[in-house]
């Protein structure tokens, strides 16, 4: 590390713009390029024609986040031990065993020659820094720290890692699908056994809802619908004894400990499905802006890493003028603007993947010696072998290599587990996984191509070659148009389809063996990907020019399927079920406050909606859950201080510090601010009343979790069975559980109290019990880190404990490469405390929940530290000549540190400020920061 901080200075000169014009020679160029650095450091591109733009769009990548682009292709192929050494080989292990890295083969084919040629002009871009940089000994600060001092060339296949790892971290959801299974299993059996609850009903009705905590439905509310009127009754739950069988949940839970153990990487993508992100996007029609044209918001929800995911860029050549969100890695933009229309993205949560469990026999004719059964017939299971290599002291070694067993019809996907012996004779079973992602996808030309659009059509073209991630657009064009659209290629299944007697949810292990698997096609359509039927694309959720002038979605319900509870009762327009997720995977808090927000605005005397309101509302900071929830503490303390009051309840008017709180909570306005002076806070205020409410009301929303939830599963012996945890999920449960006063449709009672006969009253004892509990927890040694033992409710300062670290996969190797401290460049702002304080929480439209894969359960003062946030907030007014635009950035451009970019708008972005997206040429470079110009060399 010595050698490198002495280099450190001329690492920076090499990378940082220059404050004057210079006249650069570039060997690659075909034509002079012009490069301008504005104010903040984004870079303006303008070339005359896509070779060089795309060169030029990945020099300036490899300039700015080198090592962040090579840790993303690493985490899709499975070499991260190649750079991070032996504590990677496990995740690399698993990764392979996945197969992007096999995946991306096939998409790279699949793509047509004017992409390759994209992908390779942007590789020789990355190629020609890394050149300079290897030459010069001024490798970005990371390989020094690792004892590297080369880098793997870029190729055309690492772009398309790039985005295979985007899409897995949204849509790779394989744990998912194994937690609910065995959840579901072991509710049934116990339930069975015990004849003390229904399995099948404390799953589906009590703890894993479908149905979301706020009915925001986007395309009904568009629409004015209250539902859409699909509803079969006859179908009820007869998919509720679906499950898998003991063997299966076995195998399950072997995988699920296995990948559990792995170390968590930092800027390297999950290809487990413990990344899905959010994100918020709405769109005003034109007769509802104050401006009298449409405006689009969006602000992505993704994990903070140090650096940020995304890279700004604007892009000019013939054909092709863009700006916007740009992912480090890979050409075009993902979320941004052209001179026509402006578009927004979310994460759909669309269900594209599915675990199998797979009978197995012996076959001497398989490469593998095995085959799975179909219907009886053997076919063969495919061998990989794979080498893993890993960086050993600055040297790579190769350390193992291992077998990968391939399931040709699971879209070539792999046995996630051992074959084990099966429950027949002379039968082995194991799991597979089937993902849309294992194809040959298309997702960056679908990008590029939407970077080109000019229109509705041409948008809507584009769209269809967005296969693997899949997402949510919206979208606004210079004609007045508003639309959204779901993208992504949904598989048919063969039992929902055909209505089988053995369907079965997708959400849980398939049967491998017949009759539930993904439909094949003879013949694939030119714009599909997935060798099966999808769901056509006129059928996916989507809107033009609602009659509500509004469209709304923050990764909420698409169609108004899950509003009922089930998502498996809704007929497509030609038959079968519309399926699109399992609707716990939904958020729906966001989407409500947004909505309200929206009317309440449209309420007001001119009724419309400005540009500056659309900001404001990406900053909102209220706790909407706390407006539904806090009504039970108000209601258990006036029960408790009537006269006719249970001695149980009736003790805890006797406690001031109670009687405070709920003061605290009865006065609150549900805003979140830090409450402390070193905070960042979006309205700038010091409201420590608000700041205190929204501690205790955070705390007690984790402990009456425990109190009921987790203490009604740990009394049945199910303390290690998978429970309600991520975002929504659980309070959702919590709601539906304090709306019938804590008896489930289950049967059990999650507010047992043993001699309190009346429900309501048991269910105000939890409740203010609860409340008591969480007070407790604030004062003991578990909070004392931030929070000194104090009983002085005034000192249970918001910000002591919302904190975020933006950290960096070298994490803490001195310098400390995490943010804070940033090198020291940006100290923690409480002594003592790591992270930055940030106002928000929980759902709120400016996302920070809480970590621990957004867990509401409290432990101690890091509880609430949380580490999913707007990547950048995206506004943006649809002139009828041009489009203005705004974002921010959690950081900078620049991830080398000391660069006068890798900070500059990291504060900014805490503060709810945005930057101007600058479009004009003659205003660039009167304001530039530097110009530079690219010449080819002399031929």
């Amino acid at each position: 590390m010595n050698n490198f901080l002495t280099t450190l200075p001329l690492l920076i000169l090499l990378v940082a713009p220059r404050i004057t014009r210079a006249e650069i020679t570039l060997p690659g160029l075909e034509a002079a390029v012009e490069v301008i650095r504005d104010a903040t450091g984004i870079p303006h591109i303008y070339a005359d024609n896509e070779h060089d733009l795309f060169f030029m769009q990945g020099r300036i990548h490899a300039e700015d986040r080198l090592f962040q682009m090579d840790l993303l292709r690493r985490s899709a192929a499975g070499t991260l031990a190649e750079v991070l050494g032996l504590a990677a080989i496990q995740t690399d292990v698993e990764t392979r065993t996945i197969g992007l890295g096999r995946a991306a083969l096939r998409s790279l084919a699949a793509h047509p020659p004017r992409m390759i040629d994209s992908f390779q002009a942007y590789s020789e871009g990355v190629n020609s820094f890394l050149d300079e940089a290897e030459t010069a000994g001024m490798l970005p600060p990371e390989y020094a720290a690792l004892g590297l001092t080369s880098v793997r060339r870029w190729e055309p296949l690492d772009s398309v890692l790039v985005g295979k790892a985007l899409g897995a971290g949204t849509s790779l959801l394989v744990p998912d699908d194994i937690d609910l299974t065995i959840a579901l299993g072991t509710y049934q059996a116990v339930g069975d056994a015990t004849g003390l609850f229904d399995g099948s009903q404390l799953f589906f009705e009590d703890l894993f809802r479908s149905a979301p905590f706020d009915d925001a439905s986007t395309v009904p509310d568009a629409m004015q619908l209250v539902q859409l009127d699909r509803k079969s009754p006859d179908m009820g739950k007869d998919y509720s004894r679906a499950g898998a069988s003991k063997k299966a949940l076995q195998q399950g839970e072997s995988y699920l400990r296995r990948i559990r153990k792995l170390p968590e990487i930092p800027g390297a993508k999950p290809l487990h499905g413990g990344d899905m992100g959010g994100s918020n996007t709405w769109v005003i029609g034109a007769q509802h802006s104050a401006t009298g044209r449409p405006l689009l918001a969006n602000d992505m929800h993704l994990r903070l890493d140090n650096p940020s995911i995304f890279h700004e860029v604007h892009l000019v050549a013939p054909g092709i003028a863009v700006s916007g969100s740009s992912l480090p890695g890979a050409p075009c933009v993902v979320r941004g603007h052209n001179p026509d229309i402006a578009w927004g993205v979310t994460n759909a949560r669309l269900d594209i993947t599915d675990i199998y469990s797979e009978v197995i026999v012996p076959d001497a004719s398989s490469p593998s010696g095995l085959a799975t059964l179909q219907n009886g017939v053997p076919e063969s299971i495919e061998l990989v072998m794979e080498t893993f290599t890993a960086n050993i002291n600055g040297s790579l070694m190769v350390v193992d290599n291992r077998p990968v067993l391939i399931v040709p019809r699971r879209s070539n996907g792999p046995l996630i587990t051992a074959p084990e012996p099966g429950p027949l004779p002379g039968t082995l079973t194991a799991l597979s996984v089937q993902s849309v992602g294992f194809g040959a996808t298309r997702d960056p030309e679908g990008i590029c191509a939407i970077n080109r659009a000019t229109n509705l059509d041409e948008f809507k073209a584009a769209l269809q070659l967005v296969d693997f991630a899949s997402q949510n657009f919206s979208y606004a064009d210079r004609a007045g148009n508003i639309g959204y659209f779901v993208s992504g290629e949904l598989p048919l299944r063969e039992d929902l389809q055909n209505l089988s007697a053995d369907l079965s949810p997708p959400f849980l292990i398939r049967n491998g063996y017949a009759g539930q698997g993904w439909i094949p096609l003879d013949t694939v359509p030119e714009v599909q990907a997935t060798p099966f039927e999808i769901l056509p694309f006129d059928e996916m959720p989507q809107v033009v020019n609602p009659p509500s002038g509004v469209i709304v979605n923050a990764n909420n319900d698409h169609a108004g399927n899950t509003l009922d509870n089930n998502t498996l009762n809704d007929f497509r327009k030609n038959g079968g079920l519309l399926y699109l997720n399992w609707g716990g995977r939904n958020f729906s808090i966001r989407a409500g406050r947004v909505n309200e927000m929206i009317k309440q605005r449209l309420s007001t005397k001119d009724g419309k909606i400005s540009y500056g309101q659309m900001k404001k509302m990406q900053a909102d900071n209220l706790l909407s859950d706390a407006r539904v929830l806090i009504p039970y503490i108000l209601e258990a303390y006036d029960h408790a201080s009537r006269a006719e009051a249970h001695p149980l309840l009736a003790a805890f008017i006797s406690e001031p510090r109670i009687s405070e709180a709920v003061e605290r909570l009865r006065d609150w306005n549900f805003s979140t601010p830090t409450g402390i002076p070193e905070g960042y806070d979006a309205k700038q205020e010091n409201d420590v009343a608000a700041s205190v409410a929204t501690t205790i009301y955070s705390t007690w929303r984790g402990t009456i979790v425990a109190n009921s939830i987790d203490a009604t599963l740990n009394a049945l012996g199910l303390s290690g069975v998978p429970r309600p945890a991520k975002r929504e999920e659980v309070v959702t449960a919590l709601k539906h559980l304090l709306e019938r006063d804590g008896v489930g449709e289950s049967g059990l009672n999650f507010f047992n109290l043993p001699g309190l006969a009346e429900a309501a009253v048991r269910r105000d004892v939890v409740v203010l019990q609860s409340l008591s509990d969480a007070l407790d927890l604030l004062a003991s040694d578990a909070f004392a880190p931030a929070l000194s033992h104090s009983v002085d409710q005034d000192d249970y300062r918001w910000g002591k404990l919302h904190r975020i670290v933006l950290r960096h996969p070298l994490g803490t190797v001195e310098p400390n490469f995490n943010l804070p401290p940033a090198f020291g460049f940006f100290p923690a702002p409480l002594v003592g405390l790591e992270g930055i304080p940030v106002d928000g929480g929980f759902e709120t439209v400016d996302e920070a929940p809480p970590l621990d894969r957004n867990n509401v359960r409290v432990s101690d003062s890091d509880s609430f530290m949380f580490d999913v946030a707007p990547t950048g907030r995206f506004v943006a007014r649809v002139g009828d000549k041009k489009i203005k635009a705004v974002t921010s950035l959690p950081g900078g451009e620049s991830a080398v540190p000391g660069n006068r970019f890798s900070l500059n708008l990291l504060e900014p972005w805490l503060r709810n400020e945005n930057f101007e997206m600058l479009r004009s040429y003659k205003r660039l470079r009167g304001e530039a920061a530097s110009i530079q110009e690219y010449l080819p060399a002399a031929l």
